[in-house]
């Protein structure tokens, strides 16, 4: 599924007179702080992960003497998880990298755009995002 790619053009926007990346301003990034608080851990069946979860407890009853107390239980409900992955791809023409001063930092100038995309998906999906 091919999409946009980086273009000499968008190189010449990110060197600045010095031949050097420019410092690029991310006007665009959010401060997700949930995410630091996310618990995360390995799925405990394959693809999916099982949990039990109690949704209601038993009936407590009064008693008077010489009275008995019904029977009463807990309910619980399974949950079932499904897994998936958030993935981007960049592809960077050899040939652009290798003209910039430091080709190292002219790729990771790109990564950060790619991480800050991911960061902010992962976040709007926690509040709004479903199985679908």
């Amino acid at each position: 599924m091919p999409g946009p790619l980086i273009s000499l053009l968008d190189v010449a926007k990110r060197t600045d007179p010095n031949g050097k990346i420019s410092q690029i301003i991310e006007l665009l990034e959010q401060e997700n702080g949930i995410l630091k608080d996310m618990h995360f851990e390995q799925c405990n069946d394959g693809t999916t992960h099982k949990t039990t979860t109690r949704v209601g407890y038993p009936t407590a009853y009064w008693r008077l003497y010489n009275r008995g107390v019904p029977k009463s239980k807990s309910q619980t409900t399974n949950i079932t998880d499904h897994t998936a992955m958030l993935e981007a791809r960049s592809e960077i023409d050899k040939d652009l990298v290798d003209i910039n001063a430091n080709p190292a930092e002219y790729r990771f100038s790109e990564d950060i755009a790619f991480m800050s995309a991911m960061n902010n998906q992962m976040a709007e999906t926690l509040f709004y995002g479903d199985a679908n």
